[in-house]
């Protein structure tokens, strides 16, 4: 599972109450919640330290808008053609490669 870096925030406010109940745990003397709390802290640092490299990394860069040369642009603007169909009769093709008949 990865983090929403817009989610750290949240994070923040989990940790922080896991920290309190941490404290209440240590002061009743409840081990075995202590240990669950310490893993969950541990998880929870570990996905905050991921997504701030996967932000570094990801980061996005502005490449400007692409522009084409004024050489290139025709003087009244940009026109579109549909490809022109060419018929081929078979027995011009096979006439090439010594083959006679109508197909």
């Amino acid at each position: 599972m990865h983090i929403n870096p817009k989610m750290l925030p949240r994070l923040d406010e989990l940790e922080t109450d896991l920290d309190e109940r941490r404290k209440r745990a240590v002061s009743e003397g409840w081990l075995g919640e202590i240990e669950g709390i310490d893993r969950t802290l541990q998880c929870s640092r570990e996905k905050r330290a991921d997504a701030l490299r996967l932000t570094r990394i990801t980061r996005q860069v502005n490449l400007g808008m692409p522009t084409v040369a004024a050489s290139r642009q025709p003087e009244s603007g940009w026109i579109a053609t549909a490809p022109t169909a060419v018929a081929i009769q078979p027995t011009v093709l096979f006439a090439e490669i010594g083959v006679s008949g109508q197909f």
